[in-house]
């Protein structure tokens, strides 16, 4: 079913403008003391939008464009910026995701990649590989091909598998 206009404004009120109202505040202090490092998450569903989740990938993809933008602002006031986009991570909220989650790791494994990213001051920092691999190649093949595979894989009608 179609998602409700309630549920989109949720959340892109918590996945975009929720970013937004938080790093805000903290742009103008680390410019005038012309230092600081900021990361922020996203999520790989920011570089393919899949159908199963529209308002979902368009927040992403959202916090994506915000983040990418503030490193190339930021980066002559010596202001480090880190976009995390992790895949399936286990959580209560993804196991209310009714989906498949390929690929899914621990909380734990995606602490270590985050912080071993931003200790290396990463501008990208994704994962899991194959997952994160799988939807780089999504959007960068043309459209009608990239549909086609999601339409083998996952058929948001019926939220099955095709066969």
């Amino acid at each position: 079913e179609a998602e409700s206009w309630d549920e989109i404004s949720h959340v892109i009120d918590t996945n975009l403008y929720g970013v937004l109202a938080s790093l805000n505040p903290l742009i103008s202090s680390m410019q005038k003391r012309k230092q600081g490092q900021i990361a922020i998450i996203s999520s790989l569903a920011a570089f393919y939008g899949m159908a199963v989740t529209p308002a979902y990938c368009a927040s992403k993809a959202g916090v994506k464009g915000y983040g990418e933008a503030l490193r190339g602002w930021l980066k002559h006031d010596n202001i480090k910026v880190n976009m995390v986009y992790p895949g399936f991570v286990k959580s209560a909220l993804s196991d209310a995701f009714k989906a498949d989650k390929p690929f899914m790791i621990s909380a734990e494994k995606a602490a270590d990649i985050i912080v071993n990213g931003i200790e290396k001051n990463k501008a990208s920092i994704s994962f899991p590989f194959p997952l994160n691999f799988g939807v780089w190649f999504l959007s960068a093949i043309p459209a009608g091909i990239a549909d086609w595979i999601m339409g083998k894989l996952y058929n948001p009608s019926s939220n099955k598998k095709n066969k």
